[in-house]
């Protein structure tokens, strides 16, 4: 999307009219003149916007040529994060139409790769490579999975922002976007030698139940099975201004997380950060790490999908 949206953010930027219709896509773009956001007004399943995850306005309204050199990414030993201004999109190999920025990889330290993927239209995306499995989550656009050249039938072969698919080693299903899409996908080593596999499934984020958390305050959806096949699983998190994390949690397992809509505090460490949507995160294993969130107005959630271990040994 970030690609897709220079050319708004420019016309926003000059007083030429803030409001894209590109004739070869569907969704219509609008952008702010006041902090050059911009939001597609379609082709979204649920009521939640993921527009300002990957807008360009994050770099142009942080003025950075009045500080030279800042950012608010910090790597360590233990963690990452990676603010928007921070990101490098590069052409992925064997992806055509598709530019991606890769927040998390094992080059950090981390088991499992995640990464931001622009779609500019026109793109495929091949199944994953021999004993990969993958996750992909659609921010916005238009997604469509094909078998074989063919749409498949049975499971939604058309994925629009909040929904999501996961390809277990082997699938051969590859993914294409006539009109564009940006996506967050993760990406590892299946790691478990088991009978049973995992399998292809699609879904939609608004569609997986609520799970009780208590004590925690947080909403809890989990968009994968809670199986012993699944070696990692996908949490979306929601909390409204003033909630946060119960558990100051310390723990054998890795994250990855993107928020995606709204703001707040993250302790990584005896590091006390503030992380708005967009913001990337990684997490090793036995940080410290808390959230709160923060906000304006009672409603406005603060929302972020997370990377979870399920069944990597503690004993390696």
């Amino acid at each position: 999307m970030a690609i897709r949206l220079w050319a708004a953010l420019l016309a926003c930027s000059l007083g030429v009219g803030c409001k894209v219709m590109a004739a070869a896509e569907p969704d219509a773009t609008s952008c702010s003149a006041d902090d050059g956001s911009c939001s597609f007004t379609k082709n979204q399943t649920s009521g939640f916007d993921y527009s300002r995850v990957l807008a360009v306005s994050k770099q142009v309204g942080l003025h950075f040529a009045d500080v030279p050199g800042f950012t608010r990414s910090v790597y360590s030993n233990n963690y990452a994060l990676l603010a928007p201004e921070s990101r490098v999109f590069v052409p992925q190999p064997g992806w055509k139409g598709a530019f991606t920025a890769h927040v998390v990889s094992p080059a950090m330290g981390a088991h499992f790769s995640m990464f931001f993927a622009d779609l500019v239209g026109n793109s495929s995306i091949p199944p994953p490579a021999a004993g990969l499995e993958r996750f992909v989550f659609v921010l916005d656009g238009v997604l469509e999975i094909e078998q074989l050249g063919t749409l498949i039938g049975g499971n939604k072969a058309t994925l629009y922002g909040d929904d999501y698919v996961y390809q277990p080693p082997g699938d051969t299903h590859q993914l294409v976007s006539s009109t564009g899409a940006g996506l967050i996908v993760f990406e590892r080593e299946y790691s478990i030698k088991a009978a049973r596999k995992p399998v292809y499934q699609t879904g939609t984020t608004e569609a997986r139940p609520l799970i009780p958390v208590d004590p925690e305050m947080f909403g809890l959806r989990k968009l994968l099975p809670s199986a012993p096949e699944y070696d990692f699983n996908i949490h979306v998190m929601d909390f409204y201004p003033g909630q946060f994390l119960y558990t100051k949690e310390m723990h054998w397992n890795q994250h990855g997380l993107v928020l995606l809509t709204g703001q707040g505090i993250y302790r990584l460490g005896n590091d006390w950060h503030p992380v708005q949507s967009g913001d990337a995160i990684w997490m090793a294993p036995y940080v410290p790490q808390w959230f709160a969130a923060l906000g304006a107005h009672p409603s406005e959630i603060a929302r972020y999908i997370l990377y979870k271990d399920l069944s990597t040994s503690t004993l390696t």
